[in-house]
């Protein structure tokens, strides 16, 4: 059912016996805009419901049909599905046009589009401006997440919660739920995170689900709780449908990810190099730079580990190099911190201090625990020769990190550098104190690297108290471990 509406007008017109003249008289307006309306073949809705108003008539008698009959409900229950669907489409293109824009230009630009859209959407006080908003704000989330601004992502997703709230949304409230528990984890309120994750882990949707036990993971993998971290990526693997196993799909991504996290905690190099650079691979087919710029760094740390840091360098360069990578925050503190030991095992001091410096300085300013955590330790090793007291600073700071956030392999590690501090000046009791503390901690949390630290350490101390065939005993696990898991 078709209507030019200006020449329905012009009927009703006649039908009232006006002319132009007297008809807009009428209407309160001039007759040349009349005219116009008469020629045109749609009206906005205000002018069609004032000329209605004006004529006596309501809209359907005014569009030249009854609405009780079964042809003008089908015209306007087609009307309005065509009208849905066309803002369905709408909404579409705005979220596209919101990742292009993050494809090319800087984050801060993708914020501000976000921050338009959201504005428009509060001008349209209907359910499906609100379900564009809840999206809209998700996504802002992520960005203002990746930048380091960790309060407004919370502000926006404690908005879009409420609105999911009121729309009786389950599957945006468990997204919204999901991305709190990942600010969490970022701020290191961990039993915070946890118990977000573990309801995302329960949701309907798979890929809220799968993020869920991804981050339920990080959580274990960072207190040491390595076996349960493992199975949480093996639910979060068979969670996924057969299709989204195959190429190179986010889920896949980082959850193969995580995995290598949980290698790189246990010391096991060899098996996370291998996987990561599957992970590099499928990141850059996927074109998700801030995995790869994750990977990259991983893989510096692996090869750093297994001996080569000429290796380590190039991928940190790699890294460097990466559009916008300074823009990720946390990345960009987590590579600055691996750069800081590889300048280090380099024999370049000075860069090493300068990449330390940038690292603490960018965890500073996201204030997340882990991130201080690597920064300090790096920044401690790098001072451990020249300046001992900053050295010890730098390590005390990363056990009372650790120590805050219950993470027992970040502290069994920072307690192993202390020994080293103790040990460099002489203090023999007390190296040997933590040295076997951090050696009992990596034990207990099957964490070899940091096993294989504590044992040449004591070996070390051992030896400086006149204890050689403890000495030597200490220096043989040291090697065994090495052996065992290919350490550089």
């Amino acid at each position: 059912m078709d209507i030019h509406v200006g020449k329905r007008i012009a009927a009703v017109r006649a039908e009232m016996g006006m002319d132009q003249a007297a008809f807009a008289r009428l209407l309160g307006m001039s007759q040349s805009r009349v005219s116009q309306i008469e020629d045109s073949p749609w009206l906005q809705l205000r002018t069609l419901q004032k000329i209605a108003a004006k004529t006596g008539r309501d809209l359907p008698t005014l569009l030249g049909f009854d609405a009780g009959s079964s042809a003008a409900r089908a015209e306007m229950e087609r009307a309005r599905a065509q009208f849905a669907a066309e803002r369905q489409r709408f909404g579409e293109f705005l979220l596209e046009l919101l990742k292009v824009v993050e494809q090319h230009a800087p984050k801060s630009e993708v914020v501000a589009l976000g921050d338009e859209i959201v504005a428009l959407t509060r001008r349209l006080d209907d359910p499906w401006a609100q379900r564009l908003r809840i999206r809209v704000l998700l996504h802002l989330a992520d960005v203002r997440e990746a930048l380091g601004e960790y309060t407004s992502a919370q502000a926006a997703l404690e908005t879009a919660l409420k609105l999911a709230a009121e729309l009786e949304d389950a599957a945006a409230r468990n997204q919204c739920v999901y991305k709190l528990g990942t600010l969490a984890y970022r701020a290191g309120n961990y039993e915070q995170a946890l118990d977000y994750f573990a309801q995302a882990a329960q949701s309907a949707s798979p890929e809220v689900r799968w993020r869920g036990l991804v981050g339920q993971s990080a959580v274990q993998e960072q207190q040491g709780e390595f076996a349960a971290a493992l199975a949480c990526l093996d639910a979060a693997w068979e969670a996924l449908p057969p299709e989204v196993r195959e190429g190179p799909s986010a889920a896949k991504i980082y959850i193969f990810s995580a995995r290598v996290n949980v290698f790189l905690a246990q010391g096991d190099y060899v098996q996370a190099e291998a996987l990561s650079r599957t992970v590099q691979q499928l990141a850059q087919q996927a074109g998700d730079r801030g995995a790869q710029l994750e990977e990259l760094t991983n893989l510096a740390l692996c090869r750093l580990r297994l001996g080569d840091a000429k290796g380590a360098w190039a991928l940190c360069a790699e890294a460097r190099h990466l559009p916008d990578a300074s823009a990720d925050r946390r990345r960009w503190a987590l590579l600055n911190a691996v750069e800081a030991q590889v300048h280090l095992a380099l024999g370049n001091p000075e860069a090493a201090q300068a990449s330390g410096e940038e690292a603490l300085r960018a965890a500073g300013e996201l204030g997340e625990p882990i991130c201080q955590w690597h920064a300090h330790l790096s920044l401690g090793d790098i001072y451990l020769t020249t300046a001992p007291h900053r050295a010890f600073y730098h390590y005390q700071q990363a056990v009372e990190i650790a120590l805050a956030g219950h993470l027992r392999k970040y502290e069994a590690e920072a307690r192993q550098r202390l020994a080293q501090f103790h040990l460099t000046v002489g203090e023999w009791a007390e190296a040997q104190r933590q040295g076997l503390q951090a050696l009992a901690q990596a034990q207990a949390l099957h964490a070899a690297h940091v096993e294989a630290q504590a044992w040449t350490t004591l070996a070390q101390v051992y030896q400086a108290q006149g204890r050689p065939t403890e000495a030597a005993q200490a220096e043989q696990a040291a090697r065994e471990l090495a052996r065992r898991f290919r350490f550089g």
